[in-house]
């Protein structure tokens, strides 16, 4: 904690070029200098996630940023912090013929991003950010001091259209379209995160290289390569693996009993993802195919690997400048299944997920705005239990500072087994605080 602190002083100075933000095809420029911090659905919420928004500039642009001259470049350096505090309400609202013992609770909760974007002339940036999280009920906590979590760590380098990150990056195809207004937890709780990570969104160690063919059309491909907890990619990778109930928690499960807290070095996946993206001034669409081979014991050649594909695609509407924006997505899953018996064979079932939903944001006044969203994920395993689970999502924003924000939301989660539904039913409702340091308001969005 002490040299991220240490890291933020050094950058505070530089000169910080937070008005002079050049436009490109995944930042566009705002209708005002001050839109990017006072608007409370900030440009680029779809891809907020992405880590086309860490770069503060794109090459060709007219206006010169603040900064030093490096060996004949232009480097700027530029701080920026997202600070949540507050409290929510958890509810248990299960039917009365389902037993359930769970207790409401009252949590308040805590979350900072604090990252660096530097620029170097027009070709290379670098961007490192990380999070300090306190967990869903304060369970990241231990002394009062909360855990510190790697976001993305990329050196990007830019030339003619062409992009490449490398490093822990974040493929911008892989996040659905979202709500501005029911992120004010920064999408880390259930309700706005599972729905993200069952549809592939894909954050991790890995190379992303992006071709503009024409303004606004991109082409993509992400490569991922490694130990399944090194991309969120690998949630979506469905079906049980005794004793566990998915494939990612197998590694993940070594985590809190290797001494040296490393998950299981035994499996490995690759993860390729060609990708589309297209943006307009009225519409953003994108889609993507993501492969993935999962090798569940690489001290053997006998054993089967589990292969699989994800299938998913978005569109947004952006009028009335942006302030109306209606979304959909949708994406399907199909890989293989371990043998419960046989870890090493594949069993003759297959697992499939199917994750749809869309919503609504309002941006009423400048600051003020309202927003949600449904969400339907159905899972199953061969002719197994059908699963179902509706997330639904709905809240405000208001800014009564320039960089301050106050959030309100009320969400709800139900399953379904089979056709018995009114399963694991849980709500819950936000109050917090969003303070914004930096020049690009919209850092604090993204998941």
């Amino acid at each position: 904690m002490r040299t991220a602190h240490a890291l933020l002083a050094l950058c505070l100075c530089f000169p910080v070029g937070a008005a002079a933000q050049p436009a490109s095809a995944d930042h566009p420029a705002p209708t005002a200098a001050s839109d990017a911090a006072s608007s409370p659905i900030p440009e680029g919420a779809a891809s907020e996630a992405s880590s086309s928004d860490d770069a503060a500039a794109t090459e060709g642009a007219a206006t010169e940023e603040p900064g030093l001259d490096v060996l004949g470049e232009r480097l700027s350096v530029e701080p920026y912090a997202t600070i949540v505090g507050g409290a929510y309400g958890q509810f248990i609202m299960n039917r009365s013929d389902i037993p359930d013992d769970r207790e409401d609770r009252f949590t308040t909760v805590a979350l900072t991003r604090i990252g660096l974007r530097a620029r170097w002339g027009r070709h290379v940036t670098l961007v490192s950010e990380l999070e300090l999280n306190a967990g869903p009920y304060g369970t990241s906590v231990w002394e009062g001091q909360a855990a510190i979590q790697v976001r993305n760590q990329l050196l990007r380098l830019e030339y003619e259209g062409l992009q490449v990150d490398v490093g822990r990056i974040t493929d911008p195809a892989s996040l659905d379209y979202f709500s501005a207004y029911v992120a004010n937890m920064l999408l880390t709780d259930d309700l706005t995160r599972f729905p993200l990570l069952v549809s592939g969104f894909n954050r991790g160690n890995g190379v992303l290289a992006r071709y503009e063919l024409f303004e606004g059309l991109h082409l993509g491909f992400t490569v991922n390569a490694g130990n399944p907890t090194s991309t969120t990619g690998t949630v979506m990778i469905g079906g049980t693996f005794p004793p566990f109930a998915r494939f990612y928690e197998v590694p993940w499960s070594n985590v809190g009993r290797d001494a040296r807290g490393f998950p299981t070095s035994s499996f490995h996946v690759v993860l390729l993802s060609p990708s589309v993206t297209f943006e307009h001034e009225y519409v953003r669409a994108q889609a993507a195919f993501q492969y993935f081979d999962a090798n569940t014991n690489t001290g053997s050649s006998a054993d089967a690997h589990i292969d699989g594909y994800n299938l998913r695609a978005g569109v947004e509407g952006r009028f009335w400048d942006g302030r109306i924006r209606p979304f959909a997505n949708v994406s399907r899953v199909h890989n293989d299944v371990v043998d419960p018996t046989d870890l090493g064979t594949l069993s003759d079932e297959c697992y499939e997920a199917v994750t749809a939903g869309g919503g609504l944001d309002v941006n009423i006044l400048p600051t003020f705005g309202v927003g949600g969203q449904y969400v339907w994920v159905r899972e199953q395993q061969g002719n197994g239990t059908l699963q179902q689970r509706h997330f639904v999502n709905a809240g405000a924003s208001f800014s009564f500072i320039e960089g301050v924000w106050i959030d309100a939301r009320y969400g709800f989660s139900s399953g379904c087994e089979d056709w018995t539904c009114g399963v694991n039913e849980e709500h819950r409702a936000y109050l917090t605080l969003r303070g914004m340091l930096g020049g690009v308001g919209q850092t604090g969005r993204r998941p």
